[in-house]
């Protein structure tokens, strides 16, 4: 169970209360908002629509025109206070995953293709068609079944450093 501060800040994050099912980015009541602000401003942009339909003077319009801009103001204001409910429940579903994911830099402290501990070089590899080429160690690399080649022959290709491994 979550403690206290832990799970107000998931609340205050999500609009979410307990029991909520964290694999959706809404919480029904930020739908339910949304649905309600969204159909209010579509009856009172009818409405205004019908007040105006039989004047044609601007100054018995405007009244009208004023209010149909207020519902639409409303309408876009609800929409994005669900989006960003959303896209804060998805970031913290997002750190909630992550965080017991192992980390590693993918910086490597030495500047050349040597191995980390100095000993032996690390090779550099490209896959076909790519702009990069990466040590044999980088994590965006990791799996893959490219060639090896030396840095000159990645340079001659036209390829330029991975920037996160740093070759």
């Amino acid at each position: 169970m979550q403690s206290w501060p832990a799970m107000s800040e998931s609340r205050r994050a999500t609009g979410r209360g307990a029991g909520s099912n964290p694999s959706e980015p809404w919480a029904p009541q930020v739908v339910l908002g949304w649905v309600a602000a969204t159909l209010t401003s579509a009856v009172v942009l009818i409405v205004c629509w019908y007040a105006v339909s039989g004047d044609y003077s601007f100054d018995d319009q405007k009244t009208a025109l004023d209010l149909a801009i207020v519902a639409v103001v409303v309408t876009n204001l609800a929409g994005a206070a669900a989006l960003i409910s959303g896209r804060r429940a998805v970031a913290l579903r997002r750190r909630q995953m992550l965080a017991d994911m192992p980390t590693r830099s993918l910086r490597s402290a030495s500047p050349g293709p040597e191995a980390l501990d100095g000993t032996a070089p690390v090779a550099l590899i490209a896959g076909a068609g790519l702009t990069r080429y990466h040590r044999s160690t980088c994590q965006l690399a990791a799996g893959r079944d490219w060639p090896e080649a030396s840095r000159a022959s990645h340079e001659l290709d036209g390829r330029t450093p991975c920037g996160a491994c740093r070759p």
